[in-house]
């Protein structure tokens, strides 16, 4: 009979694959790829700290994590901190679970700041943030053109008027 007993650990080189497929499962519209991630992990500055886990159940990835510093924004003791769930198990503690864990690892580094990010359309992950005393500071929108179905001609005029030619 499965355990069930959430197991929170260290991310591996193997893990890739598994987390590549629960964060395509967590955000449909965005595909990752074992590579881009990998990429990631590789290029980042030496003084930027970053740590990845992952959360199984009966040897199952349900969950991936990490606490991490950008470069874009990086100030020493400013942490970002990342969980996602695989839909089938969130609402069942495991998120919290992981949050607590996170904290705690990040103990080792002093933090002083922590982020999050998610979206708006995320109520759950909105909630669970917010939960914790995560405030909102900056909103940022995505924009997609399906390029198939664009017609520059139509806006040939606007474009005329906004160079000061007509």
């Amino acid at each position: 009979m499965p355990s069930q007993e959430l197991k929170i650990r260290k991310f591996k080189g193997s893990d890739y694959p598994d987390i590549v497929r629960l964060e395509n499962k967590v955000f449909l519209e965005v595909e990752t790829s074992v590579e881009s991630l990998r990429f990631q992990d590789e290029t980042r500055p030496k003084k930027c700290k970053h740590q990845r886990f992952v959360a199984e159940l009966d040897d199952e990835i349900i969950g991936h994590g990490f606490y991490s510093q950008w470069e874009g924004s990086y100030q020493p003791g400013k942490f970002s901190i990342h969980i996602e769930v695989h839909p089938n198990y969130q609402g069942e503690g495991h998120g919290k679970k992981f949050y607590r864990y996170l904290l705690k690892e990040l103990e080792k580094h002093e933090p002083k700041k922590l982020v999050c990010h998610t979206r708006e359309d995320k109520e759950r992950a909105t909630r669970f943030i917010e939960d914790r005393g995560f405030e909102e500071s900056i909103r940022m929108w995505t924009l997609e053109l399906d390029v198939d179905d664009f017609d520059p001609e139509e806006y040939y005029e606007l474009r005329k008027k906004l160079e000061g030619k007509v």
